[in-house]
């Protein structure tokens, strides 16, 4: 689990609707995606930025 700066483990900054949101730093499989001679195509690195955005705008 990744803990927040205050060690904390769960955020919550309600305006009316709860999310709930896991984030893991490890997970099975091939990484496709690591920072170091990532295996995907470049639309692929493309999309996995479009939704991380999109997360982040939903969350902050």
């Amino acid at each position: 689990m990744i803990h927040t700066k205050d060690g904390k483990t769960f955020v919550n900054r309600n305006k009316g609707i709860d999310y709930c949101y896991a984030i893991f730093d490890i997970l099975p499989g091939k990484d496709k995606y690591s920072w170091i001679n990532p295996d995907c195509r470049k639309s692929d690195l493309k999309n996995a930025g479009s939704v991380l955005a999109k997360c982040h705008n939903r969350i902050v």
